[in-house]
């Protein structure tokens, strides 16, 4: 079994075993997709298993066929705590996707954890301000997205660090 799908189907014999015969290059092995074992598992929230992956030295940033990194993936799937951990381990924030969506864009577009959210959103607002309006191929801006999922405690924190309320998407 290749690592992705263990990484897919949480095999924690086959995850341990890729963990500890990986060196140098092959711990960022690419699918079909171009993702790495660390996109997938911060896609399925396995926080120890992408603490593993970054002690083994691999690529924070790397971006697959769509231009997704591991941050995008785990901001995706709500996974505020490994969005967190990605952050302090200094992953590159400003990184958009092919489609032009940061990282904020997708931490604003649910509200499964609105007080991990909003220290999500702080960190990234630390470190790239200017994300706080940027929109995607769609003129869809945080706040536009954070409208649309309800996100109470988002739209209140994007609208008090003055994020453009007059903002359309298309």
């Amino acid at each position: 079994m290749d690592i992705h799908t263990a990484l897919q189907l949480h095999s924690e014999q086959h995850i341990q075993s890729f963990l500890k015969t990986s060196k140098g290059d092959s711990i960022d092995v690419r699918d079909i997709e171009d993702q790495t074992p660390l996109h997938i598992a911060a896609s399925q929230g396995l926080t120890d298993v992408v603490k593993r992956l970054l002690k083994k030295k691999a690529n924070i940033n790397a971006q697959d066929s769509k231009g997704w990194t591991p941050l995008h993936f785990a901001a995706n799937e709500q996974h505020f705590p490994l969005c967190l951990v990605l952050i302090q381990h200094k992953a590159d924030v400003t990184l958009v996707t092919k489609d032009k969506a940061s990282i904020l864009t997708y931490v604003c577009k649910g509200r499964k954890d609105p007080q991990k959210q909003v220290e999500v959103l702080k960190a990234l607002y630390t470190r790239a301000p200017k994300l706080l309006d940027q929109s995607n191929y769609r003129n869809e801006t945080p706040l536009s997205r954070a409208c649309i999922a309800g996100s109470f405690e988002s739209i209140q924190f994007l609208i008090t660090h003055k994020a453009d309320v007059n903002s359309q998407t298309s």
